[in-house]
């Protein structure tokens, strides 16, 4: 089953410097693959990913993870300016996510109700074993943590895409 989870962090560049420590522990496919959305102190939102080295063993995987959550992400992104991402799935989750008629405008306005100024989270898109790995590894729980299946209209849209 496909799902999306975001770990939401005080301060902007917080979840960024929370991505950073986890790549210095651990050794996922899913961290070259995880997506920074930021809410500065002026209200700006950023998107970012930064995909450190490809591992030729983990490229398939990471890239399936990834087209996922660049194209989630994107949605995000899209109207406020997709600021730096790595793959494809972003421009294309830009474009679902400017449409205006995406499957995934309820979720995106969830996160972005939950993302306060001057706060970050981390979010990725993919199978639940997965998911449970990224936040196993964040440490991030309770009201700081958002985690919802894809219906199956998003993950048509994804499929579309």
């Amino acid at each position: 089953m496909l799902e999306m989870a975001a770990t939401r962090y005080d301060g902007a560049h917080a979840a960024e410097r929370a991505l950073s420590d986890m790549r210095v522990s651990r050794d996922d496919a899913w961290l070259a693959e995880v997506g920074v959305v930021e809410h500065d102190r002026d209200g700006r939102y950023s998107v970012k990913a930064k995909n450190p080295d490809v591992d030729k063993d983990k490229a398939g995987k990471g890239a399936a993870i990834g087209g996922l959550t660049g194209l989630f992400i994107g949605a995000i992104g899209g109207p406020f300016g997709l600021l730096l991402w790595g793959g494809i799935g972003a421009v294309t989750g830009a474009g679902i996510g400017a449409s205006g008629e995406s499957a995934f405008k309820l979720t995106v306005e969830e996160l972005k109700a939950a993302l306060a100024p001057d706060a970050s989270m981390l979010v990725l898109v993919g199978e639940t074993d997965t998911l449970d790995a990224f936040v196993d590894a964040s440490g991030v729980s309770g009201d700081d943590l958002i985690r919802r299946p894809l219906t199956s209209e998003q993950a048509a849209e994804l499929s579309k895409a």
